[in-house]
């Protein structure tokens, strides 16, 4: 009984390797894409990278705990941003252009 239950199992991970390869085929070359357009948009690190959040952060109005809650990050995260003493990951420049589209702007965009 066991032996089948294991050939069984076997036979059911062989079946699913076609999916697997293809979905790799796939997906590999639109998320290449996706990470090379994100990165021609991001700012970058340092001075520049912190003061462009911060000055994102004001042109919304919001306090750095507003804005740590809308991005999904702590304030000590954001604090340490603005300060340079740390830079946002890919995922959160993503979160943070989100935020700027939806409210209208972009990352770095002056005031009038």
């Amino acid at each position: 009984m066991a032996r089948r239950l294991l050939l069984a199992m076997a036979n059911a991970v062989d079946n699913t390797r076609p999916y697997f390869k293809r979905h790799a085929q796939e997906v590999a070359p639109r998320m290449e894409r996706n990470t090379e357009e994100t990165l021609d948009v991001l700012p970058e690190g340092g001075a520049q990278g912190s003061q462009s959040i911060r000055e994102l952060r004001s042109r919304l109005g919001m306090t750095q705990e507003e804005f740590a809650h809308a991005i999904a990050v702590t304030v000590s995260t954001v604090n340490r941003w603005e300060n340079g003493h740390a830079n946002p990951s890919k995922l959160a420049w993503r979160a943070i252009q989100s935020l700027a589209r939806k409210r209208g702007t972009t990352v770095g965009a002056k005031r009038d």
